[in-house]
């Protein structure tokens, strides 16, 4: 029976809204539900969801439940089906265990989720560890983490599929839009930055991220839906199985009485972008970024590029530093379980794996608790690994001699540059810049005479009359269609 003031302190503890679906709950149900103490609360940061520890009283048993608040759609930026999502996918697979992984490994649900009248989602789940002691994966020691990353990626990529993979066939644009997610579209954190820092209008689909190092494909495009020559092919996606978002603080270890962390007792948690079928490279890549990208402020920066060649060689070679041991260790675990299926695809992945660098990379460009280093180097891995990946679906595509440099985007005042070296906002002071019909035509016509002798500055000269034109003129006028059609044509030709 609900007892004088347990009801405000509820409302207080969880909202209102909250407490009036859990009251009602409880009324239906014979429960009792009690603030514990001392309370415990938490907010995840990233979706908008609240964890609150809860005691629920069934009978003469009591059960200590984290209660997972969840927002509804469209709050939630995570995949369609919230608010509903992440409880029937967590029910799922806790369900459909032929293996033991969800029993061993992933957290129970006690009891069914709620629907607040608002629209919110409360899950009720066990405590990890049945309460007891646990740290994050990224809070194991540097000694250890290689090894505890891969024994997670072990699990998740064999166990949990029971070595059972499959292999459906997609566009490279699909795989790479599923890989990095909504970020990248309007409105997102990536497209954010990108916009920001002009990127995204930079035509080009080269440019450089250091003078003295190659030209490279511009990764962002791709990502967004553009593929090179408009017909983006298939590949085939290896598949099973998947998290969706193995960071390191989604994996929790038990930590015995003695303060050792008990590595093979992990538990993983949030199950929100869990997928029967989903790529299988994305779990790999996103335990991989995010192990390096909690560790390479503690590596020299004249490692930091042979950390991008090590990544995109599988790991292959040595390095002491836990960033290349954690790289080598995952990179051989994926290959291990992948060989172990026996179903012809230990060759297979390493294109996707590339992939899954690129899309993911510029995933993690947008985490803003990585100081302006760190997500530059993101980026710069991204389009390392779109190079890399575009040297096998293209292998007749050449880069050209030298392209535009773009600077660390996250550094306060950097702008892209020309490939002179000249800031593009100075460079298109210096260009003209007509407000009607006339000037426009003057200035499309004068890049159709450029492309014979200055083939950088034509290009540009298209592209400031599309930007010029499509503001002024408007988007369907017949000089923005004609401004377009060159930057495309541009484009098939390069």
């Amino acid at each position: 029976m609900e007892q004088p003031d347990e009801f405000r302190q509820l409302a207080d503890y969880l909202g209102t809204d909250s407490a009036d679906a859990v009251r009602g709950w409880c009324r239906a149900n014979g429960h009792r539900v009690r603030v514990p103490r001392p309370p415990w609360r938490s907010s995840d940061g990233y979706s908008g969801a609240w964890l609150h520890s809860l005691l629920v009283d069934r009978g003469r048993v009591s059960y200590k439940v984290l209660v997972k608040r969840i927002p509804p759609w469209p709050e939630n930026p995570s995949s369609p089906g919230w608010p509903t999502g992440e409880p029937a996918r967590h029910r799922f697979f806790l369900d459909d265990d032929p293996t033991g992984f969800a029993r061993d490994h992933l957290v129970g649900q006690r009891f069914d989720a709620l629907t607040t009248q608002s629209g919110h989602v409360l899950m009720f789940q066990d405590l990890a560890a049945d309460g007891g002691t646990t740290v994050p994966l990224a809070e194991v020691p540097p000694e250890r983490l290689a090894d505890a990353c891969a024994l997670v990626l072990g699990g998740v990529t064999g166990s949990w599929n029971d070595y059972r993979l499959s292999r459906p066939s997609v566009s490279v644009s699909r795989f790479l839009h599923d890989e990095v997610g909504a970020t990248v579209a309007s409105g997102g954190t990536l497209n954010g930055w990108a916009r920001r820092a002009g990127l995204l209008d930079i035509r080009d689909a080269w440019l450089m991220v250091d003078p003295a190092g190659p030209v490279l494909p511009n990764p962002l495009p791709s990502a967004a839906g553009h593929w090179w020559d408009g017909t983006p092919p298939p590949i085939d996606v290896l598949s099973g199985r998947t998290h969706g978002d193995l960071h390191l603080l989604n994996v929790l270890i038990p930590v015995t009485p003695d303060g050792v962390p008990d590595l093979g007792a992990y538990r993983i948690i949030d199950l929100a972008t869990a997928r029967e079928t989903g790529s299988l490279t994305r779990d790999l890549v996103t335990m991989l970024l995010s192990a390096i990208g909690g560790g390479l402020d503690s590596l020299p920066e004249d490692r930091w590029q042979p950390l991008i060649r090590h990544l995109l060689d599988l790991g292959r070679g040595d390095g002491p530093e836990p960033p290349f041991a954690v790289t080598t260790a995952l990179c051989e675990t994926f290959a291990r379980t992948v060989s172990r299926t026996r179903t012809g695809s230990t060759g297979a992945w390493q294109l996707q794996y590339w992939l899954s660098l690129q899309a993911l990379g510029l995933a993690f460009t947008a985490y803003a608790r990585f100081r302006p280093a760190v997500r530059w180097w993101f980026f710069q891995l991204a389009a390392y690994a779109a190079g890399a990946a575009l040297r096998v679906l293209a292998p007749g595509r050449v880069a050209p001699r030298t392209a535009r440099l773009v600077p660390n985007p996250f550094q306060v005042g950097q702008t892209a540059t020309d490939q002179t070296g000249t800031p593009l906002s100075a460079y298109d002071r210096k260009m003209p810049e007509p407000d009607d019909e006339a000037g426009l035509v003057a200035l499309f016509n004068e890049a159709v005479r450029l492309e014979a002798t200055d083939t950088a500055l034509a290009l540009r000269r298209y592209q400031q009359v599309f930007v010029r034109a499509r503001s002024v003129l408007g988007a369907d006028h017949q000089v923005t269609v004609r401004a377009e059609a060159a930057l495309r044509r541009w484009d098939l030709r390069r």
